[in-house]
């Protein structure tokens, strides 16, 4: 077991118990190997929103480094809110490939390599 993402998914699974924002939330998925690890959850937030965070990170060399993401918020109407991924379209954008969807198809760079922990800061202070 590697015990940089073990505590890297536990610190994700307290700010989710710990924000009342965060009604409830089902890890569908959670391998974790030696050095990599994927998760996905869904979140259901108090106001009717809901999330679904997917993450690919490798530990290199005892830093971990998000090689595959994608952090989508959706209304309870079923309306794009913001989404951070690295999905490898918008080659034109500053530091490809991460970048951010927000309401009404707007698409800019996002200025660093993100994961679910910034992402749930994001929406904490949206």
């Amino acid at each position: 077991m590697n015990l940089i993402i073990q505590e890297y998914f536990n610190q994700i699974e307290l700010r989710l118990l710990e924000n009342p924002i965060y009604e409830d939330y089902s890890i569908l998925r959670k391998d974790l190997l030696y050095n990599e690890a994927k998760i996905r959850i869904l979140i259901n937030l108090t106001n009717g929103d809901s999330m679904e965070l997917f993450e690919y990170l490798e530990d290199n060399m005892g830093k971990l480094e998000s090689k595959k993401c994608s952090f989508h918020w959706q209304s309870k109407n079923r309306k794009l809110k913001l989404r951070w991924d690295n999905a490898p379209h918008h080659k034109e954008l500053d530091n490809y490939p991460h970048h951010i969807h927000f309401e009404e198809n707007r698409i800019k760079p996002n200025t660093f390599s993100p994961n679910i922990l910034d992402f749930l800061t994001e929406v904490d202070n949206y």
